[in-house]
């Protein structure tokens, strides 16, 4: 199958050969099966989204565009961000169409592509992807396209897409660490990816190996919950015996009480990551066989 020859990287979005290259995508048979794919799966994973508010959802294609944006570049990104957007509202029409909302998907793949099409990709370079993406396009665009469609003014959306997308951003950008991180080594002897020939996100140890620093975190989870929960309960016991009353004691102390509660919890929280890492290598591991074998076989 045909594929773009060029193989070099750049650091900044800002040469001629970076743009000759992203051009040069339109001619890779390639690349443009992949955008396809990447457009389709997009448009199918629209529908699984989490409500939070009045036009507020929480999304799971960003998984799809940050991949596909740094396999076949901003300029094709661009055409996959608006076929993307046209062929989800044709699958799940909510009412009439706005162009608007095609702007910002393909605002989105574009900076995307910006931070990640053929250059390193790495931890610091995924977080202030995402982190860009969501304020110019999900905060500042999404703020005014639901102004401009809604009754409530451009604040009060701001706002509510403050608090969400800000919340949301280290959460969405360490999954896609995660994710990256196992499918970068396939993607790299796939040749679709070309500015990590280690396969490695990180130098040094690989933080999905057992004896890395991800495979701790289930017991480092569990002595930080058992000692923020001693400190809580702590601080609460000198919040009511300080209270002039029994009642004001009460209602000092009630905060930390509900945080020293809470502190399992996050724990199981934090666990949860130390299980994921285990499962991320196993997973990657198995994909490694697989296309070693397939490689042998060839």
């Amino acid at each position: 199958m045909r594929k773009n020859k060029d193989t070099s990287i750049y650091t900044l979005p800002v040469s001629i050969g970076y743009w000759k290259a992203a051009a040069a995508e339109f001619r890779c048979l390639r690349s443009l099966m992949i955008a396809a794919v990447f457009t389709a799966l997009s448009a199918a994973l629209g529908m699984l989204r989490v409500p939070v508010g009045e036009n507020l959802y929480i999304f799971l294609t960003f998984f799809v565009k940050m991949t596909g944006a740094a396999i076949y570049g901003p300029l094709v990104g661009l055409a996959a961000g608006f076929a993307g957007d046209i062929v989800g509202y044709l699958m799940y029409p909510q009412g009439a169409y706005f162009f608007g909302y095609t702007l910002s998907s393909m605002a989105g793949i574009f900076i995307y592509c910006l931070f990640l099409y053929r250059t390193k990709i790495s931890a610091v370079r995924i977080f202030a992807a995402k982190l860009t993406v969501n304020i110019l396009v999900n905060i500042l665009l999404g703020s005014f396209w639901s102004a401009m469609l809604f009754s409530k003014g451009y604040l009060y959306y701001l706002f509510k897409s403050i608090v969400k997308n800000i919340a949301l951003w280290p959460l969405e950008s360490l999954l896609f660490v995660l994710f990256i991180g196992v499918c970068l080594p396939v993607l790299v002897r796939r040749g679709y990816l070309y500015g990590n020939p280690d396969g490695k996100l990180f130098s040094g140890r690989y933080p999905f190996r057992p004896d890395s620093a991800a495979f701790h975190m289930k017991w480092v989870s569990k002595v930080l919950s058992a000692a923020a929960a001693v400190f809580f309960i702590w601080t609460a016991a000198l919040r009511m015996v300080d209270a002039p009353t029994l009642t004001a004691g009460l209602r000092a102390s009630v905060v930390w009480l509900i945080a020293a509660a809470a502190s399992p919890f996050v724990g199981n929280f934090l666990y949860g990551f130390g299980v994921m890492a285990e499962d991320l290598h196993t997973i990657r591991k198995s994909l490694e066989q697989t296309d070693n074998s397939t490689k042998s076989d060839a």
